[in-house]
């Protein structure tokens, strides 16, 4: 197989930085600490941060490395969009309305 080097010259892409397991991770099988149904998930520009969107009215944040959730936030309604901005900030969009975020490190 061989490697596919990204051009800069033509459209981003995204590729997989470990191979897929062969059998689902038990991690992978458990919620990730929403009570209700995950609606989206963004990664952060920068590789180090993920955020979950969810019907549960929750915001939760992740660091990717430590694969473990670092914040929460609670909106006031159902969360059916997340999307990371190129300055590291964070859109989600809701019943209710559209929430940003800046995430302080």
């Amino acid at each position: 197989m061989t490697e596919r080097r990204h051009d800069p010259a033509q459209r981003p892409f995204l590729t997989a930085q470990w191979p897929l397991p062969d059998a689902p991770s038990p991690a992978l099988r458990r919620p990730l600490g929403h009570t209700d149904a995950v609606r989206s998930v963004a990664i952060a520009p920068d590789g180090i941060w993920l955020a979950t969107a969810g019907l549960d009215n929750t915001v939760r944040f992740w660091s990717v490395p430590d694969q473990r959730s670092v914040a929460m936030t609670r909106a006031e309604g159902v969360l059916v969009s997340c999307s990371w901005g190129a300055a590291g900030e964070l859109a989600v969009g809701g019943e209710r309305g559209l929430y940003l975020f800046a995430l302080l490190t």
